[in-house]
């Protein structure tokens, strides 16, 4: 027979014994991976700000990559956050890149082709009457190597900045990122900006 419980002194009113209260079950918590949202949160602000404020964008940036290594490793593990950690690993790089080459338009002057900023030391002389045409720019794709774009310009090109970020071991791999210029004699150029030896950005001016 069921037990009948009196519900103001919580009795069992057929044996006359008291009733234990019954225990909420809690549910456990749900696993979650903040690295991977806070990664592609970062690399979208990353892209906002890297026309205004290129050296604000790259340092965003880059913690979005590092974050996103570290929730893309966490989502191997808990199997949630995998979709956003690798959006937040593809903005951030984008916008490492992009930063990086505003900062040298910002610091190129057309004029004297060379950097605004003495402390640069680096310029980009002309390498020939229209070596770099705009039909060769466009046969260039994201992803060909240093070695490829040569091939496809003809003449090697004039090293702009150089820039190393050490990875950490089991979570992302280093990053080397390298800017090369082409330049022609009337003043039009083209940049390419590479990351472990693969094409990311291209730009170019007045090529035709």
């Amino acid at each position: 027979m069921a037990a009948v419980m009196c519900r103001f002194c919580r009795m069992n009113l057929h044996t006359g014994t008291p009733v234990a209260p019954e225990r909420p079950v809690l549910n456990p918590p749900k696993p979650s991976n903040g690295a991977a949202v806070a990664g592609m949160i970062l690399g979208i602000v990353g892209l906002v700000l890297f026309y205004a404020t290129p050296n604000v964008a790259l340092v965003i940036a880059v913690l979005g990559a590092i974050l996103s290594a570290v929730g893309s490793r966490k989502a191997k593990r808990l199997g949630i956050g995998g979709g956003k950690a690798t959006a937040g690993a593809v903005l951030s790089i984008v916008a490492i890149g992009l930063a990086i080459l505003q900062s040298a338009v910002w610091s190129y002057d057309p004029r004297t082709s060379t950097f605004s900023k003495p402390e640069a030391g680096l310029t980009m002389p002309a390498i020939g009457k229209e070596v770099v045409t705009y039909t060769k720019y466009e046969r260039i794709q994201n992803g060909m190597s240093y070695k490829e774009v040569v091939a496809i310009i003809g003449v090697e090109g004039r090293e702009m900045s150089r820039n190393k970020m050490d990875g950490a071991p089991g979570v992302m791999e280093s990053l080397v990122t390298v800017m090369y210029g082409w330049q022609n004699q009337g003043g039009s150029n083209m940049n390419a900006i590479f990351q472990n030896d693969k094409l990311v950005q291209k730009a170019q001016f007045g090529l035709r």
